[in-house]
């Protein structure tokens, strides 16, 4: 069948998302290429609006318009329009792209409609144990399911590559060294595919307390090289009378920001940064990575961080307007600076974004649970250096409803869900309803989308997380269920109402709650749980054997997760006794790394292993710090 793009907007997206409808329509029918007559479609920018990513479709009997009102909302009406024709994108990478065979000499369906995201803010930020083409598949896989933004932490991202190629966990596989210029191109290589897409590029992050020092701060390892400049050591924050670098980790050491000098340095910059590296749509400026290290000297010690934080966020905008810098600056509720501002007021609220990190909150409970519970709870007292964090999520809100009390700018959440609680969750179903009424209420709070800070590899054994994640953040109406037993039809066919069942029947017998340390270390109910786990799976892979015999790369997945739960249950089940989990502990790693390359795309084994190691007590180190 013939296809004719009738016209165009100019521009790098435009040209993609053209490429990219040919590519899937002619993927759908075989018949399909580029002639006069039969599908003729145009493609068209409306309303030029950079902020908001409204769609509008109208195309009948294979003729008509995709529409929408910036360059990266276009390519989402494609695929919006494809989604329609029957395509489906349940996961990054292999094995995620489902593409009906059809004729379309025979049925070309109408599809008309008009469409604004519930939310503006709609991305994903590095995180976990990433190669280039990971991270290249979730740049890709971003605008398929509606998403509109990716987040490159650090001015050097080398931890996150540095544990792929470095393979870090990993008992199998050759170790690769990286070097700066390494890390600088896959970065630089990564941030041209994200505009090429028209995504909204958001970088940085944590770094300005040790960089504009002369200082890397590429991860959160302890630095070997102790000749820091004399410049950055007399800046560090003063505790217990010294200054040095806080546990010897410069990323999480903050600053004396009492000093003016100080100040102006880390405002200088960035606006080099900004002046420096054009193309950025939300420049991320953090304080360090650390809690309970502000500075103690006289001239800090009586005024709140979150202060002396909106000084320099003002100083920031006066540089940044004086030079004619139009960059939005995203700063940020989190760890010592959940606490606002007692006198301090940002003075140009559009400049900035604020972004609201509740990184110690618990996930047992969703947030609209949590709203209904606010009342209930009240914000711990701040006390230098002696803060204990918020757990229940709705106690963390009523510190976000402080600083909204002086800042009623734009703002969005920054959540973990795909961080570490996912894979509590070893079925997902808990935890993907959990992610998906949580984004369903984000304006409950106040609140206009996500950046989710998530692995790059968290589709094990499903992708229905992060699948459901972008639908609620499109449509805060859409039903759970019915995301579910779509996002189940597209990977597994006929099967995917029993691939579900088998799931939740996994988080029945594995239960969250357990390796989320929120039911006793010992407990024989969680051991008998664990206990009838191998035989509800071989049932399940004797009734389906498509799973042993690995026929399509989902089934591949749940077939490698299989024996995972399997492992996983006799480990639940010794800690649950009180026995030895050592041994099982190392079969799991030993198998995990066997299979790793399987599922790849699907499993993060460096960060799998550290959060399985601490949440069945094998460790007294809690991995994260300071997560359940």
């Amino acid at each position: 069948m013939n296809y004719k793009l009738l016209k165009r907007p100019e521009g790098e997206t435009a040209k993609y998302a053209a490429e990219e409808l040919l590519r899937c329509l002619s993927a759908m029918d075989a018949s399909v290429c580029e002639g006069e007559g039969g599908i003729e479609l145009s493609l068209v920018i409306r309303e030029s609006d950079l902020n908001n990513d409204r769609i509008m479709i109208s195309v009948k009997d294979g003729r008509g318009e995709i529409a929408a009102s910036n360059e990266g909302a276009l390519l989402i009406a494609v695929y919006r329009f494809l989604y329609e024709l029957g395509c489906r994108w349940t996961h990054p990478g292999e094995g995620g792209e489902h593409i009906p065979v059809r004729s379309f000499e025979k049925d070309m369906p109408n599809v008309v409609l008009d469409e604004t995201p519930s939310y503006k803010h709609r991305g994903v930020c590095i995180e976990g144990a990433v190669s280039e083409e990971n991270a290249l598949e979730m740049i890709e896989f971003l605008p398929r399911v509606g998403m509109n933004s990716y987040f490159i932490q650090f001015f050097r991202p080398t931890v996150f590559f540095q544990r792929w190629y470095e393979h870090w966990q990993s008992l199998t596989l050759p170790k690769k060294t990286l070097t700066a210029e390494d890390v600088d191109g896959i970065r630089d290589r990564l941030v041209g595919e994200i505009h090429r897409r028209g995504l909204r590029y958001h970088a940085v992050g944590h770094g300005w307390t040790c960089v504009p020092f002369g200082v890397a701060g590429d991860g959160w390892q302890k630095d070997e090289d102790e000749n820091y400049p004399e410049e950055y050591l007399s800046a560090i924050a003063e505790l217990d009378g010294e200054r040095k670098p806080w546990n010897g980790v410069t990323l999480n050491t903050n600053l004396c920001y009492s000093q003016p000098v100080v100040r102006t340095k880390i405002a200088q910059a960035v606006v080099d940064y900004c002046r420096e590296h054009s193309g950025i749509s939300a420049l991320h400026l953090w304080l360090a990575d650390g809690s309970n290290n502000q500075c103690e000297c006289p001239a800090c010690r009586d005024t709140r961080p979150s202060d002396y934080y909106v000084m320099l966020l003002n100083e920031i905008d006066e540089l940044m307007t004086a030079q004619g810098i139009d960059t939005k600056v995203v700063f940020l509720a989190y760890v010592d600076l959940l606490w606002a501002p007692e006198r301090e007021t940002i003075k140009n609220p559009d400049r900035f974004i604020l972004m609201f990190a509740p990184i110690t909150r618990t996930y047992s409970k969703t947030i609209r649970e949590s709203v209904d519970e606010e009342r209930d709870f009240t914000m711990l007292p701040f006390e230098r250096n002696k803060l204990v964090f918020p757990r229940p999520v709705g106690q963390s809100v009523t510190y976000l409803r402080e600083w909204q009390k002086n800042f009623s700018g734009d703002g969005f959440i920054f959540d973990y869900h795909l961080m570490w609680d996912h894979a509590k969750d070893v079925s997902y179903m808990e935890a993907s309803r959990t992610l998906f009424d949580d984004m369903k209420n984000l304006d409950l709070i106040g609140l206009d989308g996500m950046i989710s800070c998530q692995l790059s590899r968290s589709a094990f054994p499903t992708g229905l997380p992060i699948y459901g994640m972008a639908r609620a953040l499109w449509d805060k109406h859409a039903d759970f269920d019915a995301t579910a037993d779509e996002y189940f039809t597209a990977e597994f066919g006929k099967d995917g109402a029993d691939v579900r069942a088998y799931l939740e029947g996994i988080r029945e017998r594995l239960l969250p709650d357990y390796i989320r340390h929120r039911i006793g270390t010992h407990d024989s109910h969680v051991a008998e749980l664990a206990s009838s786990v191998p035989a509800f799976v071989e049932e399940f892979c004797t009734s389906h054997p498509e799973i042993k015999e690995k026929a399509t790369e989902p089934w591949r997945t749940l077939a490698v997760h299989a024996e995972y739960c399997v492992l996983l249950s006799r480990l639940v089940k010794a800690s649950a006794e009180g026995a030895s989990c050592e041994e099982v502990a190392k079969e799991l790693h030993v198998y995990l790394s066997e299979h790793e390359m399987e599922v790849q795309h699907r499993m993060d084994l460096w960060n799998t292993m550290c959060v399985v190691v601490h949440a069945i007590r094998l460790s007294s180190k809690p991995f994260p710090e300071n997560l359940d």
